[in-house]
C-alpha cells in the first residue's frame, strides 16, 4: 500500500498547482497562502511545509488572479472561504461567488449532514434580503434581474479545485474533520 503524503514542500506545490516558486514565497510573505504545517520565515535551514487546504488555497488564487482579482482581494477572499469552514467540512459542491473584488457568498451544497445550498453571507447588492438557505440559481436570478448591480459576478467551483488537487496529488477526497 503506497503511503500517502500529508505536506508538501515548494517544489511540490509548484508542480501540483503550476504556480511559480517566487509567487508561492510572495504569497506566504505577504500572508496570502501561509504554509499551514512549517513556515521558514526567518530560520535558515527551515523549509516551509504546505498542507493539503494549502494546495487548495493555492489553485483558488491562481483562479482569482486569471480573473482580475489582485493579490490584496485574492487574501481577503481566501480568509472569507476559511472563515466560511470550507477546509472543515469539504463539501461535495461548493461555489465561491466574489463581487468587485469582494467575497459576496459561498454556496454549499451536498455538504454532509444534508445541507442544502447554504448561503453562508449577505450579499450588499441585493435590495431584497434572500433565505440563510437558497439555491444558487435563486441568488443568480435575483442578481441578474436587479438592474443596477453595475459589476460583474466571478463565481468559482471551489470543489472543482478540490477535486484537481485530489487528482494530481493521489490522496483521497477529503473528509469532513
Amino acid at each position: 500500500m503506497p503511503s500517502v503524503q500529508l505536506s508538501f514542500e515548494n517544489r511540490d506545490v509548484v508542480a501540483f498547482t503550476g504556480v511559480s516558486e517566487r509567487a508561492l514565497r510572495h504569497w506566504a510573505n505577504r500572508g496570502v497562502v501561509v504554509p499551514d504545517l512549517a513556515d521558514a520565515v526567518g530560520r535558515p535551514g527551515i523549509r516551509r511545509r504546505y498542507s493539503f487546504p494549502n494546495l487548495v488555497e493555492c489553485g483558488i488564487v491562481l483562479e482569482l488572479l486569471e480573473y482580475g482579482i489582485n493579490i490584496r482581494q485574492a487574501r481577503d477572499i481566501l480568509r472569507f472561504v476559511r472563515r466560511m469552514r470550507y477546509f472543515h467540512y469539504w463539501p461535495g459542491q461548493c461555489f465561491l461567488v466574489v463581487q468587485g473584488g469582494w467575497p459576496v457568498g459561498l454556496f454549499v451544497a451536498k455538504a454532509p449532514r444534508g445541507h442544502m445550498a447554504e448561503v453562508t453571507a449577505r450579499f450588499p447588492k441585493v435590495p431584497k434580503r434572500l433565505p440563510l438557505r437558497a439555491k444558487l440559481g435563486v441568488f443568480l436570478e435575483r442578481m441578474l434581474r436587479d438592474a443596477d448591480q453595475g459589476e460583474s459576478l466571478l463565481i468559482v467551483a471551489v470543489h472543482a479545485i478540490t477535486a484537481r488537487m485530489v487528482s494530481v496529488t493521489g490522496l483521497p477526497v477529503p473528509t469532513r474533520k
